[in-house]
This record gives structure tokens, C-alpha cells and sequence, in this order.
């Protein structure tokens, strides 16, 4: 081993990269920037390891240290520092070198996060800034904060994180807490289990808040939400498109506001018109439905359509051994036409004023985050009692008429009064499902009936939407 008497300063132009330096792969630029702004603020805190050049009179190769040199001979190109500045270096035989680098590479512990989260902490308890310490470390500001959030966090999930109890992805999500006691009350309550979804954690946090990329929280933006004076919880890799609305009294409040401005707007055209924030789920069965007269199509339009259906008519008659790839492309090309043609033919129809004088429209949320508008809805009170026909009025079922939220009804009803949150309710149905699953893999007889019972589901569709009753709760 070399003595410590061997350390010696040696100027920042006298030293060159070994060739012998075992590391070959290159840093990340973020990785050297973050040395380069440390070594800046701070100085050089370990010395370099060098050996004496062969053929080259007072020059050193760097064993050990290579990222350290190159940051110093970029802060010299800089002007930071002088080119002949004195650098610490332990000088060895060149015969050790390979050692040397080998054991500087291998034999050490990458500082472990959890370190750090407290490490940067306690630099802003000191009194440094945010901006001063992404300096000095190189880094942005967004990361630091994102380690002081970290470094907040209660020391019991810590520990456990730096046992390995639980993953980074799971103490991340713990940031969502607003405070230790919280934190600790999911965890006590999850740490017995053998794996621990970040999913889950996120839940139990969250359990009152309405997440911003959900349709709901898409529908009144975070924009609107924070400036009616709403609170976003985000964790530490969230983007402005992802976290938790806090208030969702707020957020319900405010997406009720724009679907009765929505139905405001609409209320000329039609003989009523209803905002609903959450629609039954059988909502279609307490209605009738008019449907819009289709339109005169312009010569253009029937000329195509009536081309492609010739085409693709000519195009069946080819055998299969004829077909190319040209053919299959102008197949699936005249296909998507025909489409948009359909589309097109649909928007063209337009409701009768005899219908709209009858008529409502209920203005609700899509999945899309969307307004989504059922038109041409007749209350069934307004059907006289002679007229029980659809047929005889031009109403007609719409099997497309599905509504996947939940309005005031005897279900929400009953779980208000026992005090069940829906998160609850939808967990409980989650593991009912899973159990008629398995009931249903033993006995063929049950799963016969159910298999014929969701065929004649299917086939008449006599009530308008149905969920699938094996995908149901």
C-alpha cells in the first residue's frame, strides 16, 4: 500500500486519463454535471490517484478519478479555476494501477436514497436554499424538492425502505400523506402483508380526493379547480396532468356549474334540457327516445358510397390465392372510407321540430372527460296512456345508451345510511365477483345457465344496455 507521505499537488495541466482505467462507460451528462456543480461549490474533496506517465517528464496519468479530472479541466476551460491548479493527488507504481482502478470502481456502495432524501433535508433546515443546493449538486430544483418531500416522510418508512421492507415506487407513494400520522396510519395497516401495491397506497390516501386524470377531474381541469381555490396533491413524479384533487366537494360543485351551462345553452332547442353530474345506472329505461330524420345526402356522397360498395363487392369475388398486398391495402383503405362516410351520414340527421317540441336532451360527463349529450329523451309521463306502442310513436330502444355513473337511487341511498364509502362498495363487489368466479369453475351446471342467460342477454337486448354478466359486480 502506498504511504500517505505519497499524496502529493500536482498542477491540472501535468495530468492526463490512464489507460488503464477500468471504466469504459460513459457517465450520463447529468451524472457529470451534478459532479461538476459540487466540486464548483464545494472544492475537490478526495484526491485523485495517479502514476508517473512513461515518456512524458513531470506529466501523471489518472488511475482513479477520471470524472474528477475531466470536471476540473472543464471548470479551468471555464475560467473557474487556473490551468496549473494544484490537485491532491496519491501517487503510486505504475504496476498498481489496474488494481488500483479495478478496486475504485468495484468495491464501493452507491449512496443510498434514503440518505440522501435526509441529507438534502437537513441543508434546507440549515437555512440553504432550494436553488442553492440543486447548484451545488447539479441537479434541477424539481429533483431536489422531490428528495426534501421524500426526505419528510416518517422515519419508520425509512427504515423500512432502507431494510428493503418496501420499494422505492411504495415509499414514493406515502408521499401523498399530508403528515406522519397519516403516513402511519396506512402503513400500520398495510406492512403485515407480503407484497404492498403502490396502487393500494395511493388509495387509502386518497380516499376523498378525485384524481386529476380521472373523467370527472379531466371534465373541470386542474386550471379551474386550483383557481376556485382547490389544493392538487401530487407525488414526486407526478406531472400537472396527474394527482389528486383534495376537495371533491369543490370538484363536483364545479363540474355541476359547467353541465347547467351546457344545458343552458341548449335549452332553445329543445323542449327541456337537464344537467345530471351522475346519472343512473339504468337511467335509458326511464326515458323514450325520438331519433333524428335522416337527411338529404348531396349527390357526391351517395355517388361514393355507392363506388366503394361496387368495389368491395368486386374485391369479395377474388379468390383467395389472387389476392397481393396492393389489393389488401385498397381493401382496408375503402373500409376506413366507408367509415368515415357512415359518420358523416349520421351527424347529416336532424330532429323533427315536432320531436324537439317533446323532447329534452340530459347533459352529462363522458368517459372521454367530455360533455356527452342524450338527445331526443321523452319522460315516459308524457306518453299518453293509449300510446303503450314504440312502434305507433317512433320510439325505439337504444341499445348504445349506457351510463357509467351513479345518480341519487335506492342503492346510493341504502350506503349513505350505513355510512359505506363507494371505494368500499367497490371493493366488496371486486371480491364477490372473484368468489362466483370460483364457485362458477366448479360447477358446470351454474355456468351453463349463466352462459345461456348472457347469450339471450346479448341476442334481444329487450332492456337497452347491459354490462356482461360475468364482468359485472
Amino acid at each position: 500500500m502506498t504511504s500517505p507521505s505519497a499524496v502529493r499537488h500536482i498542477p491540472l495541466d501535468k495530468l492526463v486519463p490512464s489507460p488503464t482505467n477500468v471504466r469504459k462507460t460513459r457517465s450520463t451528462a447529468a451524472e457529470e454535471a451534478e459532479l461538476k456543480a459540487s466540486i464548483r461549490a464545494r472544492g475537490l474533496k478526495q484526491n485523485l490517484v495517479v502514476h508517473p506517465s512513461p515518456g512524458e517528464k513531470g506529466v501523471h496519468a489518472v488511475t482513479a478519478g477520471g470524472r474528477r479530472l475531466k470536471a476540473l479541466q472543464e471548470l479551468a476551460a471555464e475560467g473557474v479555476i487556473p490551468a496549473d491548479f494544484r490537485v491532491p493527488c496519491l501517487v503510486e507504481e505504475p504496476e498498481a494501477a489496474i488494481e488500483t482502478s479495478l478496486m475504485e470502481n468495484r468495491i464501493r456502495a452507491a449512496l443510498s436514497p434514503a440518505d440522501e432524501f435526509v441529507a438534502m433535508a437537513a441543508l434546507i433546515d440549515s437555512g440553504e436554499t432550494v436553488e442553492a443546493v440543486a447548484t451545488r449538486f447539479g441537479v434541477s430544483e424539481r429533483h431536489v424538492r422531490q428528495r426534501l418531500r421524500l426526505g419528510k416522510l416518517a422515519p419508520e418508512l425509512l427504515d423500512a425502505y432502507r431494510n428493503g421492507d418496501i420499494s422505492l415506487d411504495v415509499v414514493t407513494a406515502f408521499t401523498l400523506g399530508a403528515d406522519h400520522q397519516a403516513q402511519l396510519a396506512v402503513w400500520h395497516q398495510l406492512k403485515d402483508q407480503s407484497y404492498i401495491p403502490p396502487y393500494t397506497v395511493r388509495r387509502l390516501l386518497t380516499q376523498t380526493a378525485i384524481p386529476v386524470d380521472s373523467d370527472l377531474g379531466r371534465f373541470v381541469g386542474s386550471a379551474a379547480y386550483e383557481a376556485a381555490g382547490g389544493a392538487v396533491t401530487r407525488d414526486l413524479f407526478s406531472g400537472d396532468d396527474d394527482g389528486f384533487m383534495d376537495d371533491a366537494a369543490l370538484v363536483r360543485r364545479l363540474a355541476l356549474e359547467k353541465l347547467e351551462q351546457k344545458a343552458a345553452e341548449l335549452r332553445s332547442s329543445w323542449a327541456w334540457t337537464r344537467a345530471m353530474l351522475d346519472p343512473a345506472y339504468d337511467f335509458s329505461a326511464q326515458y323514450r327516445r325520438v331519433r333524428p330524420q335522416p337527411a338529404e345526402l348531396p349527390c357526391e356522397i351517395t355517388g361514393e358510397i355507392e363506388r366503394i360498395e361496387q368495389r368491395l363487392a368486386e374485391l369479395d369475388e377474388i379468390s383467395e390465392d389472387d389476392w397481393t398486398d396492393e389489393l389488401m391495402t385498397e381493401a382496408a383503405r375503402l373500409d376506413e372510407r366507408r367509415d368515415e362516410l357512415a359518420e358523416s351520414v349520421e351527424n347529416l340527421a336532424v330532429y323533427s321540430e315536432k320531436d324537439r317540441a317533446t323532447a329534452g336532451v340530459i347533459v352529462t360527463i363522458g368517459d372521454d372527460g367530455e360533455f356527452r349529450l342524450h338527445e331526443g329523451l321523452v319522460e315516459r309521463s308524457a306518453i299518453g296512456a293509449e300510446d303503450t306502442g314504440d312502434e305507433t310513436l317512433g320510439f325505439k330502444a337504444h341499445p348504445d345508451d349506457e351510463i357509467s355513473r351513479y345518480s341519487p337511487s335506492a342503492e346510493q341511498a341504502l350506503r349513505k345510511e350505513c355510512g359505506f364509502s363507494q371505494l368500499l362498495v367497490d371493493d366488496l363487489k371486486a371480491h364477490r365477483l372473484q368468489i362466483t368466479r370460483a364457485h362458477l369453475a366448479t360447477d358446470f351446471d351454474v355456468a351453463f345457465d349463466l352462459a345461456l342467460y348472457a347469450l339471450c342477454a346479448d341476442l334481444f337486448e329487450r332492456f337497452g344496455y347491459r354490462s356482461h354478466p360475468l364482468d359485472g359486480g
